[in-house]
């Protein structure tokens, strides 16, 4: 990974970037978390809402991706301190 990302020009062209859960087995897994926590908790017939500890980014982007996926819920995915994205319906 280094490699890729000290290869600037590379770097540019493909508009590389990185987050700190950067095995993507692992953002898989938090997705699948966020499908069944959603059903469980009646999404999206009920407003529910996901909260994130501060400085996991990747929790935040599986999120994302799970919502970007077809995951529904009414509520939103923030942080303790701010809203990262709202999930409206």
């Amino acid at each position: 990974m280094k490699g890729l990302f000290n290869h600037h020009h590379f770097r540019d062209s493909v508009r590389l970037s990185g987050v700190n859960s950067i095995n993507w087995a692992r953002i898989v897994a938090q997705v699948v978390y966020y499908f069944t926590a959603a059903v469980a908790l009646g999404a999206p017939h009920r407003k529910i809402a996901f909260t994130v500890p501060t400085g996991n980014f990747g929790d935040v982007f599986a999120g994302y991706v799970a919502r970007r996926m077809g995951c529904r819920w009414s509520g939103s995915l923030s942080r303790p301190t701010s809203t990262i994205f709202s999930c409206a319906p």
